[in-house]
């Protein structure tokens, strides 16, 4: 099953089964990286990863168990520290006028 289409298949259930309230705030924003077994999803930010992991990781973990048809191992990161701008921006400089 493709990455990209098994991610799918996950959230399609979680939306499901959640509001859409908690879905958009708090699973919607998730990337996921799936390599074999393990599935690493991909936080916005540390507060969206904490929250996830202490709310939704073990139905994450059942859902992508069944959908894989396989046990997972699901681990939340927070990637904010890899989408950091690549433009720098001059924020003023010496000089008066």
């Amino acid at each position: 099953m493709p990455r990209k289409s098994f991610w799918n298949d996950c959230l399609q259930q979680l939306e499901g089964e959640l509001s859409s309230n908690h879905f958009n705030t708090w699973i919607s924003p998730l990337q996921a990286e799936k390599d074999r077994n393990k599935l690493s999803l991909l936080a916005p930010n540390r507060f969206v990863k904490d929250w996830v992991e202490a709310h939704y990781l073990d139905r994450i973990t059942e859902i992508a168990s069944s959908v894989g048809k396989q046990d997972f191992v699901v681990n939340p990161v927070s990637y904010t520290h890899l989408t950091l701008p690549t433009t720098l921006y001059s924020w003023g400089g010496g000089g008066g006028g």
